[in-house]
């Protein structure tokens, strides 16, 4: 289940909340169950008290399973809240620091807006409409670096229609075949940013001459170094801007959580090697610092639920292989290990199933007459036909799937995979069923909103 808070135009608090599943036919549904109004504060407590509802009016509340929801705080309440709440009603609870899972694009974001900087407001105020004087405005961007020069040299262009005319009439003069005009960032999306510095750094030469000829803008002039610190802004920003729009993709083996941990890694691992570089000091080397640790303390948190480390073990194209490759050799130990218990606690579930629903091949009426009762099967197939191996451990061993083509690999149904290696796998089949429909990101209640 994931859901999210938001703010209608007309002032209303709304909290939307969707489930998601594997359905029979082994396709990964999510669906809008509602969108209710809270009128209350905004607590963990009011906000469970709308979940068990909506779970208890669809009559789910005994199957709820793991939760994806954005990083705020009144979240981790609302589970702690919510499990007791089931207590209370006689179900089993469940334990709210496992089932909570962090949005990995709100991850993104925060990380990415450590990465370009940030300018402080002071209470009550508003950037871009309650600043008195315009060069104040200017001065706390500036403060920001290269990032934060060319918003304002952006926004100065795009001020007014004379400007704009200044601006494209000495593309003109270059005979530019593409006239186009840069795009201004806003507080709301990162992408904004990453699309204003792409819009630029073709430009660079027109952009140069038109802060040469406008005195306003003598303190946001771009060097030959904040140019640089463009360049490899935009170079670094390009695997988050990738991830982001990957994670948001349907039906895809992007979308869900087994992608999450290697995405981290790729994401720490490119932070790292920025921060090993020799580089000045200044705004970007510390935005740099301020991301990797943001970055990495939300990775940290992937250790308080087991359900990263499953996920990631029963997608067929990594299992352990992945881990023994990346990992250090005590965090493999540690994944194998939390596998291993979880499927130990699945498969003892699964077997008194078996033994429940269990029929005799014969029946004792027709064995009556006999003294003996006659296994047709070992008979047939010999006594060691059964492996007795385990069955973790023989997925493990079997080969991991791979890919000729990168259309093989966009075109490969996680789930349609383990339909067909159900009968070879059947207790990490039905793990499979549950782990692989959890989305990465809390952006399908997102998506109502925004329409």
């Amino acid at each position: 289940m994931s859901f999210d808070l938001s703010t209608s135009p007309n002032c209303k608090a709304l909290l939307g909340i969707t489930a998601h599943w594997t359905s029979y036919d082994h396709k990964v549904n999510a669906t809008l169950l509602a969108i209710r109004e809270l009128e209350e504060e905004h607590t963990g407590e009011n906000i469970s008290d709308f979940v068990y509802d909506v779970a208890k009016e669809y009559g789910i509340e005994k199957k709820l399973g793991y939760f994806m929801m954005d990083n705020a705080g009144n979240n981790n309440k609302a589970l702690e809240h919510l499990s007791r709440r089931l207590q209370e009603e006689g179900y089993a609870g469940f334990d709210p620091v496992d089932r909570r899972l962090c949005c990995f694009a709100h991850v993104l974001n925060l990380v990415v807006k450590e990465l370009l900087g940030k300018v402080e407001k002071k209470k009550g105020e508003r950037i871009s409409e309650e600043i008195a004087n315009l060069e104040e405005e200017r001065k706390r961007w500036r403060a920001l670096g290269a990032v934060g020069k060319l918003h304002n040299i952006v926004k100065h262009i795009r001020g007014n229609p004379q400007h704009r005319a200044t601006y494209i009439n000495q593309q003109i003069e270059e005979l530019e075949r593409k006239i186009r005009m840069v795009e201004q960032d806003n507080d709301t999306r990162w992408n904004s940013t990453w699309n204003m510095i792409q819009s630029a750094l073709p430009k660079q030469e027109i952009i140069d001459r038109y802060v040469e000829s406008t005195p306003g803008l003598r303190g946001d002039k771009l060097t030959t170094m904040y140019w640089e610190d463009l360049n490899m802004l935009a170079k670094l920003l390009e695997p988050f801007k990738k991830l982001t729009l990957m994670e948001e993709e349907r039906g895809t083996m992007y979308g869900t959580l087994n992608s999450v941990l290697w995405e981290y890694d790729l994401l720490l691992s490119k932070l790292e090697t920025e921060k090993r570089k020799p580089r000045r000091d200044g705004p970007f080397k510390a935005a740099i610092d301020l991301a990797w640790k943001k970055l990495d303390g939300y990775y940290k948190k992937t250790d308080d639920s087991i359900a990263y480390i499953i996920a990631t073990i029963l997608d067929p194209t990594m299992k352990m292989d992945y881990f023994n490759r990346e990992w250090p050799a005590d965090w493999q130990e540690g994944a194998k290990e939390k596998m291993c218990k979880a499927f130990d606690e699945v498969k003892e579930k699964y077997d008194a199933e078996i033994e429940r629903d269990r029929t005799p091949l014969m029946s004792n009426q027709n064995l009556s007459n006999s003294t003996e009762s006659v296994d047709v099967y070992r008979w047939r197939f010999g006594p060691s036909n059964q492996s007795t191996e385990n069955e973790l451990e023989k997925y493990l061993k079997d080969r991991l799937v791979t890919f000729q083509t990168q259309e093989a690999i966009e075109n490969f149904d996680i789930l349609q995979w383990w339909k067909a290696h159900e009968a070879d796998y059947p207790v990490l089949a039905r793990m499979a069923y549950d782990f692989l429909c959890i989305p990465a990101t809390s952006v399908e209640p997102e998506r109502v909103f925004s329409g």
